[in-house]
């Protein structure tokens, strides 16, 4: 083969066609597309080229999603910058939701002691380890009750992970439990740092874990990240 490429267009018969150049001659090839509508319909014709002349594949088509994250790069939320990062076709935060009131601006309680974190029926929040000086990027830990509060937790327009969407994304997306933590872990050139790959820019750090049974309350902190019970 001498060439190697895609002809793609708006048209059903690619009267509209243009070529764009493969990345190899040999094996596999594959080509970037810039500039695309979102909803927009792309036709697409794969193609070689050899001594004896261009062959020309199966036309295809392909409709353009929605950029997850509508192209911003960061959002604010109660005074605080949040990266946003995509992840197949859904947008996350890369890093803890470090807020302490609700959407509507009414206050979620700070809770420090044990005691009291373990029989509150209200929604709480703690630092992690129940240091205040604990890295502003390890954001804040809540309660359930939190999380389920009608007042809402995230800025609207977003929530709180759901578990389907948890699991999603560490067994059909990030190829399951050996290797989910691995990719999205800062890695030890971030700051701050960790020791996984961060494959993904979520950048998970290890903000530990609190608990209200089994006499299980803080732990891990420095050392583990956890998201429901997906540990890293």
């Amino acid at each position: 083969m001498t060439s190697t490429g895609f002809k793609y267009g708006y048209e059903p018969d690619l009267s509209d066609g243009i070529e764009v150049a493969g990345d190899t001659i040999t094996g596999d090839f594959s080509a970037d597309l810039t500039g695309l509508v979102t909803n927009d319909s792309i036709y697409f014709t794969a193609f070689a080229t050899n001594a004896l002349g261009t062959t020309y594949g199966d036309t295809l088509v392909f409709k353009v999603a929605p950029d997850a994250c509508n192209s911003e790069s960061t959002l604010n939320y109660q005074g605080q910058d949040y990266g946003l990062v995509v992840i197949e076709n859904d947008c996350w935060f890369a890093r803890n939701l470090s807020a302490t009131n609700y959407r509507d601006g009414s206050s979620i309680t700070l809770i420090e002691d044990d005691a009291s974190w373990q029989i509150t029926a209200d929604g709480a929040w703690c630092y992690p380890d129940g240091d205040s000086q604990s890295p502003i990027e390890w954001g804040a830990l809540y309660n359930w009750h939190t999380v389920d509060d009608e007042r809402g937790l995230c800025p609207s327009g977003w929530h709180v992970p759901t578990a389907t969407e948890w699991y999603n994304l560490r067994d059909n997306v990030l190829g399951g439990f050996a290797v989910a933590g691995e990719l999205l872990k800062s890695s030890d050139s971030d700051t701050p740092a960790w020791d996984g790959v961060n494959s993904f820019g979520f950048s998970a750090l290890p903000a530990g874990r609190r608990g209200n049974d089994s006499g299980l309350f803080f732990s891990y902190a420095g050392t583990e990240a956890a998201f429901l019970d997906l540990l890293f």
